[in-house]
Formats: structure tokens, C-alpha cells, sequence
């Protein structure tokens, strides 16, 4: 189908590509390039330093599915009795393998509820201090960029894609309790300069997802093609 129909292939990053390339083969005509998704106009890509806050509430936001972890979210968390995390997203009724990760999860840990859709973005910006990412597989996480833009920590899979876009961000973990226990202390205990320089430290990696950039990007494709 690629080779038939196919002039050019666009990844979000370089694992999907080889991913891609591991299971299928296309004729090296077509065009194989890597353009990940934008987040905004560069001028609007700012930190808000002032929206930094430190409290035990811990928010997540998306499918609430194995793949994006939240059965490792889950497991990790059950003893953490002082933290809240909160889930944000929607699992479908047809999605039942979700929809009993999400009540076996939040029947099992009071502490871990279900809010359903999130109807705006600024609930968690203004009310959580960080944000739990760790999937077995991703390829762009949306949310953890306008978090970090927005003050909120993300604490994120060694492994997880969305680390490609940032440079030397230091809240990941392996999926063990006693690392995700070091790191939400390690966040609770910083001082507010140390965060915020965190933080501001990847204003300009983020800066390259700008829609200009990103738009420059497909216009260098379309030429090439």
C-alpha cells in the first residue's frame, strides 16, 4: 500500500520510524521523515513561572488505558496515602478493558479517582502540582508539554517518546515505587528557584515546536517531493 500510494511518510519521532522500518519495507523513493506535532505559535511557548505550585495532587490526562500506564500509575501510587492522582480522560462504553482498569484502579486505591473529561486545560494547571506520564509505548504526549508550560511537573517513563523534545529533564523513572516516591519528594523538597529553572530550561526545546517551525518543515518536505 505505501509503495503504491504512498509519497512520503511523516513520523512524530525517530523510535517510530525505525519501529516502522522493523516491520515493513518500503522502496527507499519514498520519503521518510520526522515532524513531530506543533504546540502553538513560538510567541505564545512561554513558561509561566508564576504558575508554579507545590501541593500532594497529582493529575493525569488522557485514554485511560495498560498502554498509556495507568495500571503501573496504579501500582506505584497505592501506598503513597498523602498524594492524590486524579485522572482526566474518557474510555469509551465499546472500551472495556479501560472502563475495568478504571473501576478495579479506583475501587482498589481511594486515593486514585476518576473525573471524566477535562473541560478545560487550566483545571489541572492551576490546581496540581505534577503530572504522571509513564506509558509502555508513546509517540507525542501533548499534555506533558503545555504542562511544563504551564508550571505542572511531569514525571515521565525513562522510556517514553516524549522525552525526545526535551533536553536533560530529570523527573523520570523506571517503574518502581521507591523512584516514583524519591521523585515526588524531590519535587515537594526543591527550592522554587530550582524549579523554575527547571522548567524555563525547556522553554527553548519547546520553542522548536512552534507552529512556524513546524510548518517550515512540511514546506522543506513538499519542495523535496
Amino acid at each position: 500500500m505505501y509503495n503504491d500510494h504512498a509519497d512520503a511518510l511523516v513520523f512524530f519521532n525517530d523510535n517510530d520510524k525505525e519501529l516502522f522500518n522493523n516491520y515493513y519495507k518500503v522502496s527507499d523513493n519514498i520519503l521518510q521523515v520526522t515532524i513531530p506535532p506543533a504546540l502553538g505559535k513560538k510567541e505564545d511557548l512561554n513558561v509561566k513561572l508564576d504558575g508554579i505550585k507545590i501541593n500532594n495532587r497529582i493529575a493525569y490526562n488522557g485514554i485511560p488505558s495498560y498502554a498509556n500506564g495507568i495500571d503501573t500509575a496504579g501500582n506505584l501510587i497505592v501506598n503513597f496515602n498523602d498524594y492524590n492522582l486524579d485522572i482526566f480522560g474518557t474510555h469509551g462504553r465499546l472500551d472495556f478493558f479501560n472502563e475495568f482498569l478504571i473501576n478495579n484502579i479506583t475501587v482498589s486505591v481511594p486515593h486514585i479517582n476518576f473525573k471524566g473529561r477535562l473541560k478545560n486545560d487550566k483545571l489541572i494547571y492551576n490546581n496540581y502540582s505534577m503530572y504522571l506520564f509513564l506509558p509502555t509505548y508513546d509517540t507525542f504526549d501533548f499534555f506533558t508539554y503545555k504542562c511544563i508550560l504551564n508550571g505542572v511537573f511531569p514525571i515521565l517513563s525513562r522510556n517514553s517518546n516524549t522525552l525526545t523534545y526535551l533536553k536533560d529533564y530529570p523527573f523520570t523513572i523506571l517503574p518502581q515505587p521507591e523512584q516514583l516516591k524519591y521523585i515526588v519528594e524531590l519535587i515537594k523538597k526543591s527550592k522554587p528557584e530550582t524549579l523554575k529553572n527547571i522548567l524555563k530550561k525547556q522553554e527553548n526545546n519547546l520553542k522548536l515546536l512552534s507552529n512556524e517551525n513546524i510548518l517550515n518543515q512540511y514546506t522543506n518536505l513538499i519542495n523535496k517531493l
